[in-house]
C-alpha cells in the first residue's frame, strides 16, 4: 500500500474549506459529487464490485479518513476500506427510471459524517434486463471532479479487462500525502506571491458580480434545480468551425457565449464568471487523484461596441492566464478582498467544460450522466463532451433561493440560443447584436401585458366637473371638519374666483401659483384656475424663501394665489397676489366663464427636484388627468369619500382632489398644517373615508398602530416608495375586507402608472410587485438600445400611453432627453425614460429592482442626489460633496458627506445652510465632514465605502431632566431617533427627526404618558422643554393606544 495505516498529515487547503464549511457552516450544507453511468447490456455484479475494490485499494484518497484533534485536523490513509456495492432492482416499478433518479436523490442526499463514513458510496440500479445504472457517490473532500474522471475511467478499464479476461492495465495514481505536501510547498514559495498580486491586479476591490437572478447571494444551497438539453453532432461540428475560424479553443466560445449572455440580460459591462481548475501544475500532481480542485474568477470586460472577435480573443487570454495562476486559492482571495461570509461571492454565473474519452464497460455502451456538482452558490453551467458522437449535454444548475424552475429553464434555453448565435455571427458583429428573446415572449410582454385599452371620457377637467354639478347639485363635495360644500356651491366659488382670475389677464398653459394651507379655499383656487384656462402650480409650504422665489422666477407665474396663514411668507416675485380670505369676490359672477379648455391644455405644473441641481415643473394636461381619474379601478365606490392629506404640490394630491369629484364623491380634507395619527384617526372615521393613498413609509407606520379607523376603509393605495410586504400581511390580517395596492407612477406619468391589488393571502413573502399597467398605459422594460429584455431580467422601464405629461415646463432639450420616441407605438408616440429598473415577473407584474441614477425617494419624495449635492457644495467652505440614501424603509434618510476646501466647516453649519435653500425633506439628517472622499481604483467617489454617520447625540453641557416627566421624554427622543441620550434643549429634528419619526414620537408619548400632543406643537417647539410647556399639568389626555395582536412583528 502506498501509506501505512496511522501515518497521518494535514489536509489540502480545499479540504479544509469543505471541513470548516460542514463544522461551521450551513447546518444542511451537501458537498457530494454523484453520477451515475448508464450502462446498455449486461452488467456481471461480480466483476464490478472487484473492479470497484481493486481501483479503491490502488486509489489512496479513496481510503482516506478524517481525524479531529486537539492541535487540528489531520488525515490518514487506510491499509483497506470496507464497503459494499448495494444490487437495486427496481425492475418492477411503474417507471423504473424514474425510480432511479428518485432513489439516486435520496441517497445523494444522506448527511455525511467526514469523520466517520466512508466518504463514498456505489451502488447498481437495474432498471431493464439489459440495462443498468452504476451509481457513484463521492464527498469533496475525497476526489474532486478531475479525479473522479480518473477513477471512473480506472473501473471501466479493469472490468472490460475482467469480462475479456484478458491482464488488468497497470494503475500509476501518484501518493495524496505528496498531493498535499507539494501544495504546501506551492504556498511558502515566490510563486504565490506572485500568483497572489496577479488576483489582486485582475479582480481589484469593488468589482461588483452580476448574477443572472438580480437578487443578492444567499451563500451555497443544499439543493439545486436541474435543467438538461443538448446541442446536437451538428452544432457541434459548427462549433469547431467557428473556433477554428476564429483561432481559439472551442471553450473559449462557450465561455464567451455565456458572458455575451449575462452581458445582454443584466447590462452590466463587467462580466465576472467562475471557472474550476484543476489546481494541478506539474506531471506529479496530474497523477496524483484528491481533492485540490480550485475556482478562479474570470473578470471579461463587455463595453459599447465589443465585437464577438474581441469578446472571444479576451477569454482566451484571460483563461490562459488563470491557468497560468490557478493554483492561488479562490478562498485566499476572498479573505484578501474582505469578501468573507456565508453569502460573499466573487462571480455570478458558473461554467464547467468538461471532455472526457468514453467509458468502456467491456463490450456495451455506456454513457455518463451527473446527479448533482455539490452545493450550487448562484447558476452553475455544464458543458460535457463524453466522445461518444452524441453531441455535448448542456446542463444547468441553479440556487432554488435565487430562481424558480421555470426560470432555470428559460435561462438555459436562452443560452443555447446565444451559444448558436454566435456560432453563425461574423467576427466583427457586435456582441451587442445578440438578441435571446423568443418571438413568443416579445409579444406577451408588448402585446398581451400591455392590453390596457378602455373607454376614456373626452372633455376638460372643468367640463367634466360640470357634468357632475348638473348631476348631483346638492351632494357633497369638500368636507373639512364640520364644514360641508355642495357640488353647486363649489362650482359657484370656483366661477367667481375664475373670473377675477380672467380679469387679470391669465392666459392658457400660463400658470398661476397656489400657496395656500389645506381647505375648502384650495379646492376652490384650484378649480377656478383651470376654469379660467390656466394651470395651477402648487407652491410647497416646506420650500425655503430661496426655491419659492426661484420656481415663481422659473415658471414665469403672474398670479399668486394665498391665504392669510401662508400670506405671512416673504419671498421675492413679481405675480399679483390674492389672499383668497380676504378677496371680495361677491360681484364677480357666479356663471361659468365663456371660456372654451381643451383636454390637451396645461392642467397643472408640478416642481420635482433636478439632477442639476435646480428643480424640473413637469407640465400635465387636461386630457392627462382626466385618464387618470376615470381609470375603471376608481369605480364601485372603494373611493367616494377620499381623504386629502398630502401636501397640494406633491401630486398624491391629483388623485385625492380628481377621484372624488370627476367621480361624483366627497374629498375629506384634514385639518392644516402637519398631521398626527390622532388627528389622521378622527378625520377619517368622523368622514367616513373610504379610499386613502398613503406614503409607503406612513403606510409602515399606520400598521404599527392600532388600526380600528380602517374599518370603515376599501381600499388603501400606498406606494412613492418600496412597499413593505409585512405591513401589508398585518394590515390584511387585522382588516380581511380591506384591498390594499401598491401603486408606482413617476409625476412625468400624472401619478400612477401601475398597480398591484392585495387581499388577505395575497401579499407575498418577499418584495411587493409594482403590479400591472393602468388603463391605457403600456410600459416597456428595455435595455439600453431600446429593445425589450427577457422575463425575470432587469432593464429600465419606459411608460407609453394615456397620462404622459407633456413635458418639463420650459426645458426643451430635458424633455426631448426622458420623452424619448416609442418604437412600438405609432407614428409620433413618445414615452417617458423612468430611470428605474424593473423586471417582469412570469404572471406578467413588475417587480421593482432599484434606480438607474442617482435619483431616491425618502418618505415619499423623490429626490435628485445632483440636487442635494450642488446645494452642500454651495455652502463657503465646502470643497467636496457627496450625498447617499442609508437606511431601508420608514429608517430611510439622506446623509451629507463633505470635505473642507480650506480651514473647517462644522456640520451644523452646513446642514443650517443647505435648510435654507432646499425643502425640508431634501436636508441632509446628518452632515459628516471627512479629510478625504474615498475613492474606486478608477477614480470616482466610492459610495459605498463612506462611513456611517455616528449616531447623533445632545449638545455637550446641555440640560439635562430635571423631572420625571422630562426624564421620560427625553428616552422617548433617544428611543425614536436612536440616540444614547438627549438633553431637554435639543432639538427633535437636528437629531435626524422626520415626519414619520415625529409620529412615531407623538405615539409614544399617548401611550406612555397618556398625553395628547399634536404634531404642530412638536414642529414649533421640538424639545423636551418645549414640549413639557405644550403639555402643562392640564394636558389633555386619553387612555393609551390598544395594541392589537398580531402573528409577527412589523419590520
Amino acid at each position: 500500500m502506498s501509506d501505512s495505516p496511522g501515518h497521518r498529515f494535514g489536509l489540502s487547503a480545499a479540504q479544509l474549506g469543505f471541513w470548516y464549511a460542514q463544522k461551521f457552516g450551513a447546518e444542511k450544507r451537501n458537498d457530494n459529487i454523484a453520477e451515475y453511468i448508464d450502462i446498455r447490456g449486461r452488467v456481471n455484479r461480480g466483476l464490478l464490485e472487484t473492479a470497484c475494490r481493486t481501483a479503491v485499494d490502488e486509489i489512496d484518497a479513496m481510503r482516506v479518513r478524517i481525524i479531529e484533534r486537539a492541535s487540528g485536523v489531520e488525515q490518514y490513509v487506510a491499509e483497506r476500506m470496507p464497503f459494499d456495492v448495494p444490487f437495486v432492482d427496481l425492475r418492477d416499478r411503474q417507471d423504473p427510471q424514474a425510480a432511479a433518479h428518485a432513489w439516486m436523490r435520496t441517497e445523494w442526499d444522506r448527511p455525511v459524517d467526514v469523520c466517520q463514513s466512508p466518504l463514498f458510496a456505489f451502488a447498481l440500479l437495474r432498471v431493464e434486463d439489459a440495462r443498468y445504472f452504476w451509481y457513484q457517490r463521492f464527498h469533496h473532500m475525497a476526489m474532486d471532479g478531475f479525479s473522479i474522471s480518473f477513477f471512473r475511467d480506472r473501473v471501466g478499464r479493469i472490468y472490460t479487462a475482467l469480462a475479456e479476461n484478458s491482464p488488468q492495465p497497470a494503475g500509476d495514481f501518484g501518493k495524496l500525502e505528496t498531493l498535499v505536501a507539494e501544495e504546501a510547498e506551492y504556498r511558502a514559495s515566490p510563486q504565490f506571491e506572485e500568483d497572489r498580486a496577479y488576483w489582486l491586479d485582475t479582480f481589484p476591490r469593488g468589482t461588483a458580480p452580476s448574477g443572472l437572478s438580480g437578487k443578492p447571494a444567499t451563500g451555497p444551497s443544499p439543493t439545486f434545480l436541474h435543467h438538461g438539453t443538448s446541442l446536437p453532432p451538428a452544432g457541434v461540428t459548427r462549433l469547431n468551425d467557428a473556433a477554428r475560424a476564429l483561432g481559439v479553443r472551442r471553450s473559449a466560445l462557450l465561455i464567451a457565449a455565456l458572458a455575451a449572455y449575462v452581458h445582454r440580460t443584466t447590462g452590466t459591462e463587467q462580466v465576472v464568471l467562475g471557472l474550476p481548475v484543476t489546481g494541478r501544475q506539474t506531471p506529479q500532481s496530474r497523477r496524483s487523484l484528491g481533492s485540490v480542485v480550485n475556482v478562479v474568477p474570470l473578470v471579461l470586460q463587455v463595453p459599447s461596441g465589443t465585437s464577438v472577435m474581441d469578446l472571444v480573443r479576451q477569454v482566451s487570454d484571460q483563461v490562459g492566464h488563470a491557468l497560468r495562476h490557478q493554483q492561488y486559492r479562490y478562498e485566499d482571495l476572498r479573505r484578501d478582498l474582505k469578501a468573507v461570509g456565508g453569502a460573499a461571492n466573487l462571480y455570478g454565473a458558473f461554467i464547467n467544460i468538461r471532455k472526457f474519452d468514453a467509458v468502456r464497460f467491456a463490450d456495451h455502451h455506456a454513457s455518463v450522466h451527473t446527479v448533482s456538482n455539490a452545493s450550487v452558490e448562484d447558476f452553475s453551467l455544464t458543458v460535457c463532451d463524453w466522445n461518444d458522437a452524441t453531441g455535448l449535454a448542456v446542463h444547468a444548475d441553479a440556487n432554488p433561493a435565487l430562481y424558480t424552475q421555470e426560470q432555470v429553464d428559460t435561462h438555459l434555453n436562452r443560452i443555447v440560443t446565444a451559444i448558436e448565435w454566435l456560432l453563425e455571427a461574423g467576427a466583427a458583429d457586435l456582441i451587442a447584436d445578440l438578441d435571446v428573446l423568443p418571438d413568443a415572449e416579445r409579444h406577451t410582454m408588448l402585446t398581451d401585458w400591455n392590453d390596457t385599452s378602455a373607454e376614456v371620457l373626452r372633455g376638460s377637467l372643468p367640463e367634466l366637473f360640470r357634468a357632475r354639478v348638473e348631476g348631483t347639485p346638492d351632494a357633497t363635495a369638500v368636507a373639512f371638519g364640520s364644514v360641508h360644500v355642495t357640488y353647486a356651491e363649489l362650482d359657484a366659488r370656483a366661477n367667481r374666483l375664475a373670473h377675477r382670475l380672467i380679469g387679470l389677464g391669465v392666459a392658457p398653459d400660463t400658470p398661476v401659483a397656489l400657496f395656500l394651507e389645506r381647505s375648502v379655499e384650495l379646492v376652490v383656487a384650484t378649480l377656478a384656475v383651470l376654469k379660467a384656462g390656466a394651470a395651477y402650480l402648487p407652491l410647497h409650504a416646506g420650500y425655503p424663501a430661496e426655491r419659492l422665489a426661484w420656481v415663481m422666477s422659473d415658471s414665469r407665474a403672474t398670479v399668486l394665489i394665498t391665504d392669510r396663514a401662508m400670506a405671512q411668507r416673504e419671498f421675492t416675485h413679481d405675480a399679483r397676489v390674492i389672499v383668497i380670505d380676504d378677496a371680495d369676490l361677491a360681484a364677480e359672477p357666479e356663471h361659468d366663464p365663456a371660456l372654451t379648455v381643451h383636454p390637451d391644455q396645461l392642467a397643472y405644473v408640478m416642481y420635482t427636484s433636478g439632477s442639476t441641481g435646480k428643480p424640473k415643473g413637469v407640465a400635465v394636461t387636461h386630457e392627462d388627468v382626466v385618464c387618470l381619474a376615470t381609470d375603471h379601478r376608481w369605480r364601485g365606490g372603494a373611493h367616494k369619500r377620499v381623504l386629502m392629506h398630502a401636501p397640494h404640490a406633491f401630486d398624491s394630491s391629483t388623485y385625492e382632489i380628481w377621484v372624488p369629484l370627476l367621480g361624483g364623491g366627497r374629498i375629506v380634507g384634514l385639518p392644516p398644517g402637519e398631521f398626527d395619527l390622532a388627528s389622521l384617526r378622527r378625520t377619517m372615521t368622523e368622514g367616513g373615508v373610504t379610499g386613502v393613498l398613503f406614503t409607503a413609509g406612513l403606510f409602515s407606520r399606520i400598521a404599527e398602530e392600532d388600526t380600528d379607523f380602517l374599518a370603515g376603509v376599501s381600499e388603501v393605495w400606498t406606494g412613492g416608495d418600496v412597499v413593505s410586504p409585512v405591513a401589508v400581511r398585518a394590515l390584511l390580517d387585522r382588516h380581511p375586507h380591506l384591498k390594499v395596492v401598491d401603486v408606482y407612477g413617476p409625476t412625468e406619468t400624472t401619478l400612477f402608472a401601475t398597480c398591484f391589488p392585495m387581499k388577505q393571502g395575497d401579499a407575498p413573502d418577499a418584495g411587493v410587485p409594482i403590479g400591472h399597467p393602468m388603463d391605457n398605459t403600456r410600459v416597456y422594460v428595455l435595455d439600453a438600445r431600446l429593445r425589450p429584455v427577457p422575463v425575470g431580467v432587469a432593464g429600465e422601464l419606459y411608460i407609453a400611453g394615456a397620462g404622459l405629461a407633456r413635458g418639463y415646463l420650459g426645458r426643451a432639450g430635458l424633455t426631448a432627453g426622458r420623452f424619448v420616441g416609442c418604437p412600438f407605438g405609432g407614428v409620433g408616440e413618445r414615452m417617458y425614460r423612468t430611470g428605474d429598473v424593473v423586471r417582469w415577473g412570469v404572471g406578467g407584474e413588475l417587480e421593482f429592482v432599484g434606480r438607474a441614477d442617482d435619483q431616491v425617494k425618502v418618505r415619499g419624495f423623490r429626490i435628485e442626489l445632483g440636487e442635494v449635492e450642488s446645494a452642500l457644495g454651495r455652502c463657503p467652505g465646502v470643497g467636496q460633496a457627496v450625498a447617499v440614501v442609508r437606511g431601508e424603509g420608514v429608517e430611510k434618510r439622506l446623509v451629507g458627506y463633505v470635505v473642507p476646501a480650506v480651514g473647517g466647516v462644522s456640520s451644523g453649519g452646513v446642514r443650517e445652510f443647505v435648510a435654507g435653500v432646499l425643502p425640508d425633506y431634501m436636508v441632509p439628517s446628518a452632515v459628516v465632514v471627512l479629510d478625504d472622499l474615498p475613492l474606486t481604483p478608477n477614480g470616482k467617489v466610492d459610495r459605498k465605502a463612506l462611513p456611517a454617520p455616528l449616531p447623533a447625540e445632545g449638545a455637550a453641557g446641555g440640560r439635562r431632566p430635571r423631572t420625571p416627566r422630562e426624564e421620560i421624554l427625553c428616552a422617548l427622543f433617544a428611543e425614536v431617533l436612536n440616540v444614547s441620550s438627549v438633553g431637554i434643549d435639543d432639538s427633535f429634528f437636528e437629531l435626524g427627526g422626520h415626519s414619520l419619526t415625529a409620529t412615531r414620537l407623538i405615539s409614544r408619548i399617548r401611550s406612555t404618558l397618556g398625553a395628547e400632543l399634536s404634531i404642530r406643537a412638536l414642529f414649533d417647539a421640538p424639545t423636551v422643554s418645549g414640549i413639557t410647556s405644550r403639555l402643562g399639568p392640564a394636558a389633555a389626555s386619553r387612555p393609551a393606544l390598544r395594541r392589537t395582536p398580531r402573528s409577527q412583528e412589523l419590520s
